[in-house]
C-alpha cells in the first residue's frame, strides 16, 4: 500500500513548494485534504484543480518531477523518525518500483 498523508495531493504540492512538514488538520467546514487542495491551488495552472477531474495537470508535473522525488523520501524520514506522519507520503517508492520494473530482469 502506498500511502499519502493527508491525501494524494500532497504529493502534487511537493512540486511546487518543495520541502515542508506543515501538518494539515480539519478546520471549520474544510477537511485537511481541503486543506492541501487550497495551498495546490495557489500555484499557477493550478488554481481550479479539482480532484479526479483535472488530466492536464501531468504537464505541470514532469518538469518538476525530479525535485519532488528527491524531497519525498526526507520528508518520509522525518516523519518516520518524529512519529508524526503528516504530512509525508510514499509515492516516489510506487515510481521507484515501476522503474525496477521496467529494468531488464534476471530470469531465474
Amino acid at each position: 500500500m502506498i500511502v499519502s498523508y493527508p491525501c494524494f495531493e500532497f504529493w502534487l504540492l511537493l512540486h511546487f513548494v518543495g520541502f515542508t512538514r506543515k501538518p494539515y488538520a480539519p478546520a471549520g467546514s474544510s477537511s485537511a485534504a481541503d486543506l492541501v487542495i487550497k495551498d495546490l491551488c495557489v500555484h499557477s495552472g493550478l488554481e481550479k484543480y479539482d480532484k479526479g477531474a483535472d488530466r492536464s495537470i501531468f504537464q505541470l508535473l514532469m518538469a518538476r518531477l525530479i525535485e519532488a522525488r528527491k524531497i519525498a523520501p526526507k520528508i518520509l524520514a522525518e516523519a518516520i523518525a518524529s512519529g508524526e506522519m503528516n504530512p509525508s507520503t510514499q509515492l516516489h517508492e510506487l515510481l521507484d518500483y515501476f522503474e525496477k520494473l521496467s529494468s531488464p530482469q534476471q530470469v531465474e
